[in-house]
Formats: structure tokens, C-alpha cells, sequence
């Protein structure tokens, strides 16, 4: 299946697979960095994503997911020749890398990206990104369009979904992947919380679910607003009202991720 791109940044329109940098320097450099034998290496990137970065709020308390681009600066008291701004961009992997700061979307391809590092065909870690729905078990309704990473563990084999947008210290945030994804077991019933995949990629490989063809599109908008009135309502909506409803419903998602698999 041909990947989508990802058109939310700044007139370049990369392919999603783009997303996942496992052959950049810097990236291989932090992945030989936490290199350990067996399921200890996806245990120190988990760590590693936990506690070196942190989900981004503006001063508001906000979720700060919009971006500017400004260049050719006039003078050091300010001023630029050109600026423009997006209401909802992804970084690369290594731009999260740098500022140390990443919502769901952003430490999910940075945190692939260090997993799946070329390493010994042995060791050589199966992960990917996925996009799907974050859902409450009772009632089974959407909380939010979400992002996170799923693997074998290298040395047990087991299916693991890793939350990186959790940042609490010593906190595990590697789950059984059959409980978080089956809304039936204990671990789901416990938490009230179940998530559906509906697409997944790496640095060379898409696959979608069925329901998953509009993900990407889905990601980037107020849910509830897309639910009511369609997709097709998306181009007339007014683009800071949908800012605001949109970091709105991320922080009700993130607030029921956070106390539903944290218990805090």
C-alpha cells in the first residue's frame, strides 16, 4: 500500500514514512547510547523517552501543537521578512530530538526511530508507529485520535505497546499489546481504557486497517467537530475556533490517558 503524506507543515509534503530516522547520525548515536542485550534496549529507550522529554503546553497550560516558520531576520531587536504559522505540524525526529519536547505523533516516530536503528539482524528490533483511537470501555465511545509504538520485545518475543507521551518518573509505559488492544480484558475493564489501531508505518512500510484511510486527515482536527458535520466541512471551519476545540479535546485525551494507565 503507497503511504500518505504528511501536509500540515510548511509547504513541503513529505511522505509519513519520512517520520521514522532511523539511519540519521544523531539518532543512531542515542540508540548505540542505550544498547543493551535482548528486551533491556527496549526497556532503555522506553526510560529514555519517559524522563528526557516532556509533552509540550504553551504558558496557558495548553497543548502547544502549532509551529512557526520564520527566517531572514531583520535585526537582533526582531523583525523578519517572513514568517509562517500552522495551527498543527509534526517535528522530525531529529527536531524533537533537539528541543526534547513531543506529543503523541512526535515521540512515537522519535521513539521508533531509536528502536529501529539498523542494528544485528538478531537484535534488530520489529516496530512501528501506529495511529488510531484512544476509547473508553464503558460506555465504548472515542476519546481522541492518537499515536504510539508498538514492537516485539527482542528477547521474549512478546507483542509490547509503548505510551511515550507519559512522562511521570519511574512510571513502566510498556503495556501487553493484547490487553491495551482487546476493550474484553482485565487491564482494559480495570482502566476503562482501550486503544484501536487503524494504521502503522515504518521508515519503509504503511499498512492500514479498515476505517484507517483517513488517519492522518483525522489526527490534526477536533474529532468531535469531523464526527458531526463530516470531512468534507473541514475546509470552511474557522481555523482558530478549530484550534481552540482542538487543544481542548487533547487535553480531556491525554488528562484520561494519563490518570486511566497512570492511576495519578
Amino acid at each position: 500500500m503507497s503511504a500518505p503524506i504528511v501536509d500540515y507543515r510548511f509547504g513541503d509534503k513529505p511522505s509519513v514514512l519520512s517520520f521514522v530516522q532511523c539511519d540519521e547520525p544523531e539518532i543512531i548515536e542515542v540508540a548505540g547510547k542505550l544498547d543493551a542485550p535482548g528486551d533491556k534496549f527496549v526497556d532503555n529507550v522506553a526510560a529514555f523517552m519517559r524522563d528526557e522529554f516532556k509533552y509540550p503546553l504553551d504558558s496557558g497550560g495548553n497543548p502547544s501543537v502549532d509551529g512557526q516558520l520564520l527566517r531572514y531576520r531583520v535585526s537582533l531587536l526582531g523583525g523578519y521578512h517572513f514568517k509562517d504559522c500552522r495551527y498543527y505540524v509534526w517535528s522530525f525526529p531529529l527536531e524533537s530530538l533537539v528541543s526534547k519536547l513531543g506529543y503523541c505523533a512526535e515521540t512515537a516516530n522519535l521513539g521508533a526511530s531509536i528502536l529501529r536503528v539498523k542494528r544485528p539482524k538478531a537484535d534488530k528490533v520489529n516496530a512501528w508507529v501506529c495511529l488510531g483511537e484512544v476509547r473508553t470501555v464503558e460506555p465504548d465511545e472515542l476519546q481522541g485520535y492518537h499515536a504510539w509504538v508498538r514492537y516485539l520485545k527482542p528477547e521474549s518475543n512478546i507483542p509490547t505497546l509503548a505510551e511515550f507521551t507519559i512522562h511521570t518518573d519511574r512510571f513502566i509505559n510498556q503495556f501487553s499489546l493484547n490487553d491495551v488492544y482487546n476493550k474484553e480484558s482485565e487491564w482494559a475493564k480495570v482502566r476503562n481504557l482501550w486503544y484501536r489501531e487503524l494504521a502503522g508505518y515504518t521508515e519503509d512500510s504503511y499498512i492500514e486497517e479498515p476505517g484507517g484511510e483517513n488517519i492522518l486527515t483525522l489526527m490534526a482536527y477536533p474529532f468531535t467537530y469531523v464526527r458531526v458535520y463530516g470531512l468534507d466541512a473541514i475546509p470552511n471551519i474557522n481555523k482558530k475556533k478549530m484550534a481552540k476545540e482542538f487543544r481542548k479535546l487533547e487535553i480531556r485525551k491525554q488528562e484520561i490517558i494519563w490518570r486511566s494507565v497512570t492511576g495519578v
